[in-house]
């Protein structure tokens, strides 16, 4: 089937050095129910098989356009030349080492009348063996997301915070509000777009169920995943974020410059941190020693992860 002029869905899929999980992203777009699609994969100058797989494989699939960058620039940049190729009516997120459940699409489509961006819960999937563990988050807001909820460091019994979420946006909202990715960022990019969709008035929604299956940095027995990129940069997306508050200076209610100021003082205090877990999880032991040793904050973070594992035992025995 070919893409149509104007399809119903753009899907954005940045790439770098991702050949041996690509593959499953992309057919797990193209397969599904909704065929009324494009997919826009741009390589971001991957120096791996990535570019002659995706020529061999894709390369003549009608639906699929595919952009290589001469040098690499992050997902952020990746994500804009998408978006600025796009004919969709909405827009669809998906990374590399992700997949979608058949009927994503459709799931959220049919509940998008009225709303801007529509979010569904991940399924978290071991890096390893790509087995799931169950959905990353217990429930979604019911309401849609708030600025508060978005910028809770975690979300209530999660590990992780809504920034992980992938939804679908009206592509027609970004446009009239000028909305596109911090190219300055190469993590965090996707939170403070959805910071940026919300201090611009989107009415979102949510599909409580796990339809995009979400491959975790390191799985639940430390184990990283080998096509994860991500380096912790905190102090950058404390500075976006504090360009952000001023820009809506005014704009926003107190409540969500409360919230946004506390996310920035969050990321303060776990830079040394989340630096030391990436060492760790990198085998970087000599960079992990000086951090330990340099950063009280660390050892104290190392003294709670303790006590909290041997309060679970305990509970468990």
């Amino acid at each position: 089937m070919s893409a149509a002029a104007n399809p119903r869905v753009s899907v954005l899929l940045p790439v770098y050095n991702a050949v041996a999980s690509l593959g499953r992203a992309v057919d797990s777009v193209l397969a599904q129910t909704i065929e009324d699609l494009e997919l826009i994969i741009v390589d971001d100058a991957s120096r791996d098989g990535t570019p002659s797989m995706l020529a061999d494989t894709y390369g003549r699939e009608p639906r699929v356009r595919i952009v290589r960058l001469p040098h690499n620039q992050g997902p952020a940049h990746a994500r804009n030349v998408a978006l600025a190729a796009a004919g969709g009516t909405w827009i669809g997120l998906v990374d590399s080492d992700d997949a979608w459940q058949r009927d994503r699409l459709a799931r959220l489509l049919g509940r998008a009348d009225g709303l801007d961006a529509v979010f569904d819960n991940l399924l978290e999937c071991n890096p390893v063996t790509g087995n799931p563990a169950g959905p990353l988050f217990p429930s979604l807001p019911g309401g849609g997301l708030t600025i508060a909820s978005l910028l809770a460091p975690t979300a209530p019994g999660s590990r992780y915070n809504y920034g992980y979420l992938k939804p679908i946006i009206r592509h027609e909202f970004l446009r009239a509000k000028g909305i596109a990715y911090d190219e300055r960022l190469r993590t965090s990019e996707d939170l403070l777009l959805y910071l940026v969709l919300l201090l611009e008035g989107a009415v979102t929604g949510t599909v409580d169920e796990p339809l995009y299956l979400y491959t975790v940095p390191v799985g639940r027995s430390g184990t990283a995943s080998a096509s994860s990129n991500t380096v912790p940069r905190d102090d950058e997306v404390g500075a976006a974020m504090t360009e952000i508050l001023a820009r809506y200076a005014g704009r926003a209610d107190a409540a969500s410059a409360r919230a946004i100021e506390d996310r920035i003082a969050y990321l303060r205090r776990i830079r040394p941190i989340s630096d030391f877990d990436h060492a760790r999880r990198k085998r970087e032991y000599g960079r992990a020693t000086v951090l330990f040793a340099a950063h009280a904050a660390v050892r104290r973070e190392l003294v709670d992860r303790l006590r909290r594992r041997f309060s679970r035992r305990s509970r468990q025995s």
